[in-house]
């Protein structure tokens, strides 16, 4: 078994984020340097199980294990009633519309300009 240390940087995509991730030495938020066009990042560790089939075929399976919060460097967060206040107000009408549709307590501005959902228990700024 081997357990590798990653970090996933998230990105603005045309209809869904996309991503992309490194190997790590550390899990420390406040060291992290955000990748170029990245709004977050999450640290994860990436456990690998290997072995051989009885024909003596390569065999391995992985999966994401001790995933952290997302972080939101630069990010600024905002309720119902706040995003209500920012003008102009039509350029915010959809985002309002769909927090409260969506039952959303709060969004996060992020440094890249774009609003993602935002849960305190799986979420932090930095």
């Amino acid at each position: 078994m081997i357990i590798e240390p990653r970090i996933e940087f998230i990105y603005p995509g045309s209809l869904f984020s996309e991503e992309s991730s490194a190997v790590i030495d550390h899990r420390d938020p406040a060291r992290v340097k955000i990748e170029d066009g990245a709004f977050a990042f999450r640290f994860y560790d990436l456990k690998t199980l290997a072995g051989t089939l009885e024909d003596g075929s390569p065999i391995s399976k992985s999966e994401r294990i001790n995933i952290s919060k997302t972080y939101y460097p630069g990010g600024e967060v905002f309720t119902a009633d706040d995003v209500a206040r920012l003008e102009p107000k039509e350029d915010y009408r959809i985002l309002l519309s769909n927090m409260r549709g969506n039952g959303y307590g709060l969004v996060v501005r992020t440094r890249r300009g774009n609003f993602q959902p935002f849960d305190e228990k799986n979420d932090s700024l930095v």
